[in-house]
């Protein structure tokens, strides 16, 4: 069985905020950023767990706005 959570970080847009290192975080919880506007950033990360729960530990370097967890979903292979 495959156990994974998904998570949805939005940032704001700020000097301070440089969106290759946000991309390059969310890349290594296999994710991206999924969406650019005007004045934020959401990325998504999809990946076990505990590596979920790093991922949101390290992406508060970046000052996040929202965060949204989904919890485990899980289907056999």
């Amino acid at each position: 069985m495959v156990e994974k959570e998904m998570v949805l970080v939005k940032f704001p847009i700020s000097k301070e905020i440089n969106m290759a290192n946000i991309q390059a975080l969310f890349e290594a919880y296999n994710g991206g950023i999924v969406n650019v506007g005007e004045d934020i950033i959401i990325a998504m990360a999809a990946d076990e767990s505990h590596r979920i729960s790093h991922c949101i530990e390290a992406a508060y370097n970046f000052n996040p706005v929202e965060i949204v967890r989904s919890g485990v979903v899980a289907m056999e292979r």
